[in-house]
């Protein structure tokens, strides 16, 4: 999946995170760079990027620590055919 991943556009960073968040499910950004194996600060930024992108979201877990999700998988082609549209634009 990280090769799939890589191959529609997303950095290595991107690719990681997406797919320990998708292992790991809703979570914070400390739980998901542990499991990814970066740094809390770079997950932050891969996280807000992904946001951007329309793979993740984010919501007020419990006692309001900020956690992440990953969106539709629906989203995920989207971005690709987005993508797409654009390198033949």
């Amino acid at each position: 999946m990280f090769d799939i991943l890589k191959k529609i556009g997303l950095e290595d960073t991107d690719a990681k995170i997406y797919l320990s968040l998708l292992q790991l499910g809703p979570s914070t950004a400390t739980e998901i760079s542990r499991k990814a194996g970066i740094s809390r600060t770079l997950s932050y930024h891969a996280l807000e990027k992904l946001g951007w992108l329309g793979l993740v979201n984010r919501a007020s877990g419990k006692r309001k620590k900020l956690q992440f999700f990953v969106e539709h998988p629906k989203n995920l082609v989207q971005f690709v055919k987005d993508k797409k549209n654009v390198w033949e634009g």
